[in-house]
């Protein structure tokens, strides 16, 4: 066995810790719906300047790992905190702000199931011709044959 049990269960997704994984995805779509949803004080950025993003962002090399909830925060104060939130209705400079459900869904069971669509024989048997399906649905709806 190349890893002990603890360890994969404290590292990655498995029977013993699930309950414990989605408390902690539960708490990561509350940040990104925190965000969206425009709950800081300015919606739609807390402008950060260049030299301010760089000093949060780079950084000595990790000598160690973090506990998820601080990297967690990390990403909150570090990253969402300073870019724009292109959900928040008064920023109409692009529409794919990605509030939909359904693509959002759709997003998180990719994510987490990594179904890469370049091969239907052996690494996405099904998924491949779900997109070959959506194409063909869409030419259609373009009126092309």
């Amino acid at each position: 066995m190349l890893f002990n049990e603890n360890k994969v269960d404290k590292y990655f997704i498995s029977k013993n810790n699930v309950n414990d994984v989605e408390n902690f995805l539960k708490k990561v779509v509350h940040v990104a719906n925190e965000f969206k949803l425009g709950m800081s004080d300015n919606p739609l950025i807390n402008y950060k300047d260049q030299n301010t993003i760089k000093e949060d962002i780079f950084e000595e090399f990790p000598k160690h790992g973090k506990p998820l909830e601080d990297v967690l925060e990390e990403c909150k104060n570090k990253i969402l905190n300073g870019s724009i939130n292109w959900s928040w209705p008064g920023f109409m400079a692009f529409p794919d702000s990605n509030n939909s459900i359904a693509a959002t869904a759709g997003h998180i069971i990719q994510g987490m199931t990594s179904q890469n669509l370049c091969n239907s024989t052996h690494i996405s048997p099904t998924a491949t011709f779900v997109e070959i399906q959506l194409i063909k649905w869409m030419r259609e709806a373009l009126g092309f044959p």
